[in-house]
């Protein structure tokens, strides 16, 4: 699982966020709150939960940190 990444902003829109790091780029389902404190911003550390659903694999993000622990103490 990957629990969170920090890298580069490369394309940033509501929902979506695509974080290079490592020379491979993530695409993360974002909030909206979670847009408006990256927008403007080079780089960003996302706190991530890989959801696996039965036709996809989705990458959440989480900021700050304690929402990532109370939705998977709500989902496990």
């Amino acid at each position: 699982m990957i629990g969170y990444i920090t890298g580069k902003i490369k394309s940033l829109k509501p929902g979506r966020a695509l974080i290079e790091t490592g020379g491979l780029g993530y695409l993360l389902n974002i909030s909206l709150t979670t847009f408006e404190k990256i927008s403007g911003k080079e780089n960003a550390e996302l706190f991530t939960h890989l959801h696996v659903k039965e036709d996809a694999l989705d990458l959440l993000d989480f900021i700050p940190k304690k929402k990532k622990m109370f939705f998977c103490y709500l989902f496990q």
